[in-house]
């Protein structure tokens, strides 16, 4: 019964654990984005529906997991898909 409750917490952690486990938050910052802007927008322009499925779908997941990035998925929202 106490398993039951404690079970969503548990597997919130876990995925916090695994993102940062797998450096997502190295990915994720101002520097990357400085870097990576050409070739995001280049993709972007040749696949819209996909990048915007692609961003939601990632902005979701580190909202979710209340990682330090959603600031940034935000401005790269911004700068890559416009108003």
């Amino acid at each position: 019964m106490m398993l039951k409750r404690y079970l969503p917490v548990g597997v919130l952690l876990a995925c916090i654990a695994t993102a940062y486990a797998f450096g997502l938050h190295r990915y994720l910052t101002l520097d990357a984005l400085r870097d990576n802007r050409a070739a995001l927008a280049g993709f972007v322009q040749s696949n819209y529906a996909g990048a915007a499925l692609a961003y939601m779908g990632l902005y979701i997941v580190v909202v979710a997991l209340s990682l330090p990035a959603g600031a940034v998925l935000t401005l790269a929202g911004g700068l890559l898909f416009g108003v």
